[in-house]
């Protein structure tokens, strides 16, 4: 039997997982990894970098981008409510604005009744060049890394 000390400390589930350009088997694969966690009482779950998608071409990852309000956030906010644990999102490909079309790889975090508590971008994303070529720096063509 455990102790009261151990039944205070809380769970952590990191999980990992191999993303595809295929939203829904990324979405699929992360529902049912969050379940598990949620079965064997973890409290916050932890998702990797690109946990919902990996796009073949820059065109690709640009299409595929949501905004914080699209249906993928919304579903993960329904993951968390209907598993009762809080997402840490690790790498969400966050479509721009209109001004700025470029997408962003957002760290979100969201609660247990689906708030999204928490949007960061790491301040490199926002910089002018971010993706390495040997030595030399370039300015991305829409994908902020």
């Amino acid at each position: 039997m455990a102790s009261a000390v151990e039944a205070l400390k809380p769970l952590i589930a990191v999980c990992q997982m191999t993303s595809t350009s295929d939203k829904e088997e990324n979405f699929s694969t992360c529902s049912r990894l969050v379940r598990e966690a949620a079965a064997r009482r973890a409290a916050v779950v932890f998702l990797p970098e690109a946990f919902d998608y990996i796009g073949g071409s820059t065109e690709e990852t640009l299409s595929l981008a949501e905004t914080l309000e699209g249906d993928l956030m919304q579903r993960y906010r329904g993951l968390t409510r209907a598993c009762g644990v809080w997402l840490s999102l690790g790498g969400f490909h966050e479509k721009g604005s209109d001004e700025d079309p470029r997408i962003s790889n957002s760290h979100v975090i969201v609660d247990a009744a689906g708030g999204i508590l928490n949007s960061c971008t790491p301040v490199t994303d926002r910089a002018a060049y971010t993706v390495l070529e040997g030595r030399r720096c370039r300015e991305p063509s829409g994908v902020i890394m």
